[in-house]
């Protein structure tokens, strides 16, 4: 069997991770595992020490682009084509299109799209939601499958963009437990570690985070914030910490391969995000056992109960964000309590076999096969760094 991952960015971010983690757990004596993305990277890496192919379309761009749209289809048809994939599971929307199109045209038997977040809803102008709206409706013709996060993007699916109920299905995100474990004891550090893991780009809005941070630093010291991640937003944030003399509070660290590791030294996890499909960000610091501070967003706000395993604040609310951190700042207690309530939840309900378990079941009803022939659990030899 042959089954291939359509990504966009070689990242090892949210979108990126659950396709890796879906695929080390395919059984890699019966199937042949491929990743199909832009351009090398660090996902890279981690796909050619678990034996997965990468194959590259540098023409796969995230902006509208009808030269490099046309280019990128083509070849996503002459790749479907030539290898014979028997599944092309795609993500992200406008990548998400152009796979599932060439898939579906080049005559694959099992096309299959995980929904990150519908862009349309969020979309700034009234020309961007059109246009994101189409993409997604077109591309949902184009499908055996579409797997929602939560059943908000389901109704969205099935209700707006008009999918056949019988071709959505909602798999929640998991994560591994045994990776994202929480720290043994407590750190006995002067300054609690508030952390943000992503990419430092507008749909995560770290500039708010960074302005909450500013502003709680004009009150207390006792306290550091780290961002780890990297991109187009890394500019404005650095103005923001230099222009405030808050640079030993306010560090930006850039990417990091041991994420479990980092999130084993935060005290707090925050994600301002503006949208979000169901984040692995929250999930692996819940994991972590670590008190989440999020915006009320759906996605996020389907992961973190206020006040039970985690704190809302409003989208873009600087001084709702500074609210809640020094709450949590102040009472260590409630904090922990959160963190407690938050890792207990993920053991029970968001265990990554699981999830896995559920998706290679549909690519076995379509194909004829028995589930046991295509999912392997048995990761522990895998990369758990």
């Amino acid at each position: 069997m042959k089954i291939a991952h359509v990504q966009l960015l070689p990242l090892m971010t949210g979108v990126q991770r659950v396709s890796f983690e879906e695929l080390i757990r395919l059984d890699n004596q019966s199937v042949d595992r491929y990743l199909i993305y832009k351009e090398s990277g660090e996902l890279t890496k981690y796909a050619e020490s678990a034996g997965i192919k990468s194959i590259f379309i540098d023409s796969l761009v995230r902006e509208i682009s009808l030269i490099n749209d046309l280019k990128a289809f083509y070849r996503l048809y002459r790749l479907c084509r030539q290898e014979k994939f028997d599944v092309v599971h795609t993500h992200s929307s406008k990548t998400g299109v152009l796979g599932r199109i060439a898939a579906k045209l080049a005559g694959v038997p099992m096309v299959v799209h995980t929904v990150h977040g519908f862009s349309f809803p969020a979309a700034q102008s009234k020309f961007a939601k059109s246009l994101y709206f189409i993409m997604e409706y077109v591309g949902s013709k184009f499908s055996d499958k579409v797997i929602c996060l939560h059943q908000d993007d389901k109704d969205i699916a099935v209700n707006q963009l008009k999918t056949k109920e019988s071709n959505v299905c909602v798999i929640a995100n998991g994560v591994n437990t045994d990776k994202f474990y929480p720290a043994a004891g407590n750190a006995q550090n002067n300054k609690k570690v508030i952390g943000m893991v992503g990419r430092l780009w507008p749909q995560k809005d770290p500039i708010t985070l960074a302005k909450a941070g500013v502003k709680l630093f004009s009150r207390r010291s006792d306290f550091e914030i780290r961002f780890i991640g990297g991109g187009e937003l890394e500019v404005s944030l650095k103005e923001i910490i230099n222009e405030a003399k808050a640079e030993q509070h306010i560090r930006l660290l850039g990417w990091k391969d041991d994420i479990a590791e980092q999130l084993r030294e935060f005290d707090v996890f925050v994600l301002p995000s503006l949208w979000e499909g169901m984040p692995l960000a929250i999930l692996e610091a819940q994991s972590t056992k670590l008190p989440c501070v999020v915006s009320n967003i759906q996605g996020n706000n389907h992961l973190v109960k206020d006040q039970f395993d985690g704190l809302l604040f409003e989208p873009k609310d600087v001084d709702g964000l500074v609210k809640c951190l020094e709450k949590l700042l102040d009472d260590p207690d409630f904090a922990d309590r959160l963190a407690t309530n938050a890792r207990n939840k993920i053991e029970s309900d968001f265990d990554i076999n699981d999830r896995t378990k559920k998706v290679c079941q549909l690519y076995a009803d379509k194909l004829g096969l028995n589930v046991n022939e295509i999912f392997n659990p048995l990761i522990k030899k895998v990369i758990q760094k």
